[in-house]
């Protein structure tokens, strides 16, 4: 082959990416943190229960418009279901781990995070 191939190609692999070789463990962590909630609000009766969800932080207009806008966060660790938390869970371990490794952990979080809120926000306008 010829050179200039082999130079793109070298090229291409120097490329840096933040979190080459770190662990994900912010990936890691909002696993944990979702597992966690969705057990919670299993032994608190069940995470299908809207009453649950409600009481662990679900988006829920009249209250959001009552001021309680930390619901807006919150409900992004919230699962309707051991189906609902496996699926985004195996989304977040796949997809997770490859932002957090070509953006870093910070700016991971970051779109996490806002990602949730625009998603909960959105819901409740609509």
């Amino acid at each position: 082959m010829n050179d200039s191939y082999h130079n793109k190609a070298e090229a291409r692999q120097e490329l840096p990416l933040t979190g080459l070789g770190k662990a994900p463990v912010v990936t890691w962590a909002l696993l944990t943190a979702n597992i966690v909630v969705w057990w919670a609000a299993n032994a608190a009766g069940a995470a299908q229960d809207p009453e649950v969800l409600v009481d662990f932080g679900a988006v829920f207009g009249p209250l959001i418009a009552d001021g309680q806008y930390w619901r807006l966060f919150t409900a992004m660790f919230l699962h309707v279901g051991h189906v609902h938390l496996a699926v985004n869970g195996f989304g977040l371990f796949i997809f997770g781990r490859l932002v957090e490794r070509a953006y870093g952990r910070l700016r991971f979080l970051t779109i996490y995070v806002l990602a949730g809120l625009f998603g909960s926000t959105a819901s409740y306008c609509l």
